[in-house]
């Protein structure tokens, strides 16, 4: 019988299969970008520092991973490379969904949220009456980036690759899914319906111009979040939440922040509750297919008697791996 030596049974792409999935997603998307931005004629500049800071990180990524020297830096090196592509490629996406210029849903969403007996005038009215409340819940919208990026640290100083994974794919999937819906049910938001808290629609003018055609190019370090439906902001909330779920102190400090996230999303972001609503269904869905792909990914390999690494069982007739 033919043998063959165990290194040829490391599958190297099994073993990195979300980081792979991510990376083709990133440059799938980014094509899309460029195949529809160059089609309506809309400028995006800053691409270049965007894809060096990329490579750099991914080479320090590279370094420590075939060195061995640290793993932990190794991922953090990954990591951050694919979460800096994955928001570039992601934020010209959503600009490119909303030039598509579909009739605007805030009256049909202002309606549904009556409905449900969501008063947001008299609930944004009430909580601008308490300053030092309002300040705090702006605070806690505006940390979403930073816990992002230092959940990502923690998790790969902490070596739970499996985290970060969850982290990356729920917030790639549910960010793209996001883009689509926003793009085909545009709304502008809450504050510019009912005209109040319009000076924080820092966003309307890039829209605006998106929407009627006469925006020419944009910046990337200048491009604001434009997405009303759904929040994004929800899905990220119930994300920290999710991936620090079997945590101790970690979780209830985590879990109180974006509960405060989650309570400032209609009045520190212009939302409307079904916003709110479809992102929590968006979650739950993104979170279930992250799962089946994790768990796919790990029937895909098999344990290493010594426990060491993961190994590929053979699958070509008359290969077997040599006893060790």
């Amino acid at each position: 019988m033919l043998s063959l030596p165990a290194s040829i049974f490391v599958p190297l792409p099994i073993k990195s299969t979300p980081k792979i999935a991510v990376t083709c997603g990133i440059a799938l998307l980014g094509m899309v970008d460029l195949i529809w931005a160059h089609y309506i004629d809309l400028a995006f500049h800053g691409l270049s520092s965007i894809l060096g800071s990329m490579l750099l990180l991914a080479l320090i990524g590279v370094f420590y991973d075939l060195s061995g020297r640290s793993k932990r830096l190794s991922d953090m090196g990954y990591y951050a490379a694919l979460w800096t592509g994955f928001s570039a490629t992601a934020v010209i996406f959503t600009y490119l969904t909303a030039s598509l210029n579909f009739p605007l849903h805030d009256a049909l969403f202002a309606d549904l949220d009556a409905k449900m007996g969501f008063d947001w005038v008299a609930l944004y009215l009430a909580v601008e009456g308490y300053p030092r409340f309002s300040a705090l819940l702006g605070w806690a919208y505006d940390s979403m980036y930073v816990q992002l990026f230092v959940s990502m640290l923690y998790f790969a100083h902490k070596q739970w690759t499996r985290k970060n994974d969850e982290l990356l794919l729920i917030a790639f999937i549910s960010l793209v899914v996001t883009s689509i819906f926003s793009g085909v049910f545009p709304a502008v938001c809450a504050w510019h319906y009912f005209d109040l808290g319009i000076e924080r629609s820092v966003h309307l003018s890039h829209l605006l111009s998106l929407r009627n055609g006469t925006a020419a190019s944009f910046s990337i370090d200048q491009m604001q979040g434009i997405v009303t439906l759904p929040s994004y902001h929800t899905v990220i909330a119930l994300l920290l939440i999710y991936v620090y779920r079997d945590q101790k102190w970690s979780f209830l400090l985590i879990l109180a922040l974006n509960v405060l996230m989650l309570l400032s999303v209609p009045f520190r972001g212009g939302h409307y509750l079904v916003d709110m609503i479809a992102a929590g269904i968006l979650f739950v869905l993104s979170a279930v297919v992250t799962k089946y792909v994790l768990r796919s990914r790990e029937r895909a390999t098999v344990p290493d008697p010594a426990g060491t690494r993961p190994l590929m069982a053979p699958v070509v007739s008359g290969m077997r791996r040599p006893a060790s």
